[in-house]
């Protein structure tokens, strides 16, 4: 039920009581002028004084009784004043809701149960409606109206006023009740809707906050989509001339090479000076560096390219350890590096590519010959277990590196910032297309290095590229 439905019902209730007082007043008078009446009558009868006086004191009484007993079990506060504005009624509701008892405040001016800053004008609002011809007035619908209890607080009023006027004597009634209840409650319903309003505002801040950033980051997205297309075209291109300009190096390079062999040689015979045949193979081996140095390029172009195929079957890895063995062992040897293998004789075949694992097991064994000293040692160990499949690692006595340059050093073209650029050549394209061919073939390559102490590389291949019966790879992880 709305505000305006309440106070309809209040009010309605308010007048009917109202009536039932005015009513009750109207009776009593009437009662006690009967009675006087009567009492005069029977004076010029021949009868006893003192009885008829009894009846009449016992009729006002039992008159008087009745209507108390009423204004007592009514729900609302009722209060009557005279013309002075002394109190002359005041019944158990309004003993309950101000705090004084009915024989505190009979015969007291009624100022006593309003504030102070509303007595002043009191006096001109009951002449006025004394004066008017309504007989009921809502008091509450004209101004604030606030209750004073015996203890000093104050509470909000809802009030109807009526009068009845008997000759020249007018009595004012007054039905008040206490909506301090109600008010709280108002006070809260109108806090808990400024919070509302307050929360809506705030989610509706955020929600054009979030569109905004929804906008602003789908036109980074946008932003970065581009970018990234501008990026893989510039790589294709980059790769596909690294590619085209590898190939045409590749065939003057490999006459250089074969011409330079033959001085070497002396093929076709003696070419005089030996200054001259040592030329040749100083002109042998740079040309064979530099092919080294362009099939790397070619081949890392390729992958980042995309045209890189894989040619995968299963493999014998005992055989293709062999020969990488003697393709890097003449390295080592003219090093004075010790080359050793770690592995069990019954390795698994391996289903993979098999030039790519060549590659692979030839980059990082030159890579851990190249940068050991003279005297230390590089250890091959080859290991499979089913969960961390087929395994290959190389570990050196080498010059090592620093932790913080490891990612460097598996970037294309990476080169460690320290005297190894000087005293070992390189172009730092090993380790960048090692990790490629690896990740090929769905592998993992870790580096582990320490500055002055060595280097551990290791390969990691799944595990479902073991070619193995299901018997021997228990026996093997047992």
């Amino acid at each position: 039920m709305d505000t305006v439905a309440l106070l309809l019902v209040l009010s309605l209730g308010a007048f009917l009581v109202i009536g039932v007082v005015l009513g009750l007043q109207r009776r009593t008078v009437i009662e006690t002028q009967e009675v006087s009446k009567r009492t005069q009558e029977a004076n010029k009868e021949p009868r006893s004084e003192v009885t008829e006086r009894q009846r009449a004191d016992e009729a006002t009484r039992a008159s008087e009784a009745r209507f108390a007993g009423i204004l007592d079990i009514a729900r609302e506060a009722v209060i009557s004043v005279d013309d002075r504005q002394r109190i002359r009624l005041f019944n158990r509701s309004a003993v309950a809701i101000f705090g004084y008892s009915a024989d505190e405040v009979l015969g007291q001016p009624l100022e006593m149960l309003m504030p102070p800053r509303f007595r002043e004008g009191h006096p001109k609002k009951i002449g006025d409606f004394a004066r008017a011809s309504e007989v009921n007035r809502l008091m509450h619908e004209r101004g604030e109206i606030v209750g004073l209890r015996k203890d000093g607080t104050e509470f909000p009023v809802e009030a109807s006023v009526s009068k009845l006027v008997q000759g020249k004597d007018t009595i004012f009634t007054a039905m008040l009740n206490d909506i301090t209840e109600r008010k709280q409650a108002e006070e809260d319903l109108r806090v808990r809707e400024e919070l509302l309003q307050q929360r809506v505002l705030e989610l509706t801040v955020a929600r054009d906050e979030l569109e905004q950033q929804g906008s602003e980051l789908v036109a980074l997205a946008e932003s970065l989509h581009t970018a990234r297309s501008e990026a893989e075209v510039a790589n294709r291109s980059k790769s596909e001339f690294l590619a085209n300009m590898s190939h045409e190096l590749r065939t003057p390079l490999n006459a250089i090479i074969g011409f330079s062999e033959i001085i070497k040689n002396e093929t076709f015979g003696p070419v005089g000076s030996t200054q001259y045949r040592e030329y040749g193979g100083d002109i042998h081996e740079a040309g064979q560096h530099l092919l080294d140095l362009i099939n790397d390029i070619l081949d890392l172009s390729k992958i980042e390219a995309g045209g890189e195929e894989m040619h995968e079957g299963v493999i014998e890895i005992l055989e293709i350890v062999n020969s990488v063995v003697t393709l890097v062992k003449g390295r080592a040897q003219k090093g004075d590096v010790r080359l050793e293998l770690d592995m069990p004789d019954d390795l698994p075949m391996l289903y993979a590519d098999e030039r790519k694992i060549k590659q692979i097991l030839v980059n990082i064994l030159s890579n851990a010959i190249k940068f050991t000293k003279a005297g230390g040692s590089v250890t091959l160990t080859i290991w499979y277990r089913p969960g961390s499949g087929y395994v290959f690692q190389t570990t050196d006595t080498g010059v090592g590196m620093a932790i913080e340059d490891i990612p460097k050093a598996l970037m294309p073209f990476g080169q460690i910032d320290s005297g190894l650029n000087r005293n070992y050549e390189g172009t730092g394209l090993g380790l960048p297309l090692t990790k490629h061919l690896v990740e090929m073939h769905s592998g993992s390559l870790d580096l582990q290095s320490a500055k002055g102490v060595g280097t551990t590389v290791t390969v990691r291949l799944p595990a479902e590229r073991i070619m193995i019966a299901e018997t021997t790879i228990q026996a093997n992880s047992a």
